[in-house]
Formats: structure tokens, C-alpha cells, sequence
């Protein structure tokens, strides 16, 4: 799940990547962000294993969070800043 935040007027959105099981529905607090970075941002986001992802960061924005695993995935980053397919 890709979402947006903006946490006050005096704080820029951002943009966060929540895992979300298949069937469930999405909650912040259930599902924390495994990815947040500055801006508003469309990213491309594939699946390229069973369990494991890749994400197309853009080349811009300040990353405050890429975590490597999520549960018992793998995420790996590219930064060619291509956007989604």
C-alpha cells in the first residue's frame, strides 16, 4: 500500500510503503510503513520473487526509512528514479 502523510503545515507531505496481507484492510498502526521518504511521490513497486520486492526510489527526495525485510520479505531499492511502468 502506497500512502501519503503530512503531518502539519509546517512539516512537507511524504510518502510511505505499508506490506498489507492479501484480504486485509490497512491500518497504520497494524501495518507500520517499511519505506517513508519526502514528497509526493508514484513509485514503482514489483514484486520479484515469492518473497521479495523491489522499489524504484526517486532520485530527489530525502529517504527517511528503507527497511530491508518486512515480516519474511526482502526488499531491495534501485534508484533510477524511472517511476512506475
Amino acid at each position: 500500500m502506497i500512502f501519503e502523510r503530512e503531518c502539519g503545515a509546517t512539516t512537507p507531505f511524504n510518502t510511505q510503503v505499508s506490506l498489507v496481507p492479501k484480504g486485509q484492510s490497512f491500518s497504520p498502526r497494524r501495518y507500520p510503513s517499511f519505506l517513508s521518504i519526502g514528497g509526493q511521490h508514484a513509485l514503482a513497486i514489483r514484486w520479484i520473487g515469492e518473497r521479495a520486492l523491489e522499489v524504484d526510489l526517486p532520485k530527489t527526495d530525502r529517504v527517511f526509512r528503507n527497511e530491508t525485510t518486512v515480516d519474511d520479505v526482502s526488499v531491495a531499492y534501485l534508484s533510477t528514479g524511472r517511476g512506475p511502468n
